[in-house]
């Protein structure tokens, strides 16, 4: 699958190893790995922290879970923050860990305006920020220009017109994007409609009311049942692919097709980005009629459990992290500190040009992959299944998504 973020499995369950402190000297920070690699914790990434480190690999995340709720607590939690093959992905929207704005806000060198624009918003949920990553990647959508124009104000039907005026495009997407993988972006994008409805910015609060006019927690209620949502479901649907083809002979081509899925995760993309396209490449996202939806995945994730015994450890190894100096030499991934993504552009060679768009992106990025609130993604992509393989109407399909995500509203927030 395209969208599909690839982790290392899990290892099992290791011994605890111990790293030694530099020359300050520190308390011992207990750090719990949660199907995250112990490589993590390498010379080059401990140049110039303080603190020694005992980590503990987990192997299974629910012996974690097990141990943090008998009270056997680690300082530090480093986990994968999404789900892949058998790993359902830690939610770590809970009591069990700190709020991270109130360390960012108490600190003298790191703030808020630190961060890549929208980010620390989309990753936060009820106004806390339960967990930070040193790196992410962008999935948008990009489309030529000579097609699309600027690519504002595109609704779902604006695709399938300009498809229809233009000759040289056979199909909206090409065959690797199919129906379920367009629906993965779009369950994304709605569940945020539900989740964080208090942080959203004034721009995207238009898009989540057309999404979800009454979606909050603190109502439990959801309204799936409107225009805007109908129209997305639509758009997956416009694929002509259910599963994936194999073998590039069936392919239509990457430059007869109109839109094109992208997982930024270095920025050499933007570099090349002008001559694969053959022409000026336009981030549009997924179509809202405004200036498009894009969203981060996380990578690696930092958590500090709020029983620690060692927060200041915790927190000076997250810094340590976000630092300019490590967020400089991100590479599996694009840095989260501002400062070290516009200087990665400059030491990349990415024309002027092609950074101005690479920042207006971050300005569009509004939304965050999570497993919170997973249980309204296996809704949305259950009740499409029958949609999609065509034995149910879209308005069938809309009612039962309501109805089943009303109940759900209702038994997790009523």
């Amino acid at each position: 699958m395209f969208f599909a973020l690839y982790s290392p499995p899990c290892s099992e369950a290791a011994p605890a190893e111990t790293q030694e402190p530099s020359e300050d000297g520190g308390s011992v920070v207990k750090v719990a790995c949660v199907c995250a690699q112990p490589s993590v914790f390498g010379p080059t990434s401990l140049n110039g922290y303080e603190y020694p480190i005992t980590h503990y690999d987990y192997g299974e995340h629910e012996r974690y879970i097990a141990d943090l709720t008998a009270g056997n607590v680690p300082d530090l939690v480093l986990f994968g923050t999404t789900p892949f093959v058998e790993y359902p992905g830690l939610d770590v929207n809970n009591e069990y860990y700190d709020d991270l704005y109130e360390y960012i806000d108490a600190d003298d060198t790191l703030s808020r305006d630190s961060f890549l624009p929208n980010l620390l918003e989309a990753m936060s949920r009820d106004g806390e920020l339960k967990f930070m990553s040193r790196q992410v990647e962008i999935i948008t959508f990009v489309a030529r220009r000579s097609a699309v124009g600027d690519g504002h104000g595109l609704l779902p039907s604006d695709y399938e017109r300009i498809l229809a005026e233009n000759e040289r495009y056979l199909s909206l997407f090409d065959t690797f994007v199919i129906k379920s993988s367009l629906l993965d972006s779009v369950c994304i994008i709605s569940e945020s409609a539900f989740t964080d409805r208090e942080n959203a910015t004034p721009e995207s609060i238009m898009i989540l009311s057309s999404i979800n006019p009454s979606a909050d927690r603190e109502n439990a209620s959801c309204d799936f049942d409107n225009d805007y949502f109908r129209s997305l479901l639509e758009f997956c649907n416009s694929s002509p692919y259910d599963e994936f083809i194999d073998g590039q002979s069936v392919s239509i081509g990457f430059e007869n097709a109109l839109l094109t899925p992208e997982r930024i995760s270095s920025v050499v993309r933007f570099n090349v980005m002008p001559g694969v396209y053959d022409d000026e490449p336009v981030f549009v996202g997924l179509p809202d009629g405004d200036m498009g939806c894009s969203y981060y995945i996380c990578g690696l994730g930092y958590a500090i459990p709020a029983q620690s015994s060692n927060k200041e450890g915790a927190w000076a190894y997250i810094k340590h992290m976000l630092s300019v100096e490590a967020q400089r030499y991100v590479t599996a991934g694009l840095p989260v500190i501002l400062e070290a993504f516009e200087l990665a552009l400059e030491d990349g060679d990415v024309s002027e040009e092609m950074q101005r768009k690479a920042l207006e992106l971050l300005e569009r990025t509004k939304y965050a992959e999570s497993v919170h609130d997973a249980g309204l993604k296996e809704i949305i992509t259950d009740s499409c299944q029958n949609y999609f393989d065509g034995t149910a109407t879209l308005d069938d399909t809309v009612d039962i998504i309501q109805s089943r995500a009303s109940v759900y509203m209702s038994e997790q927030y009523g």
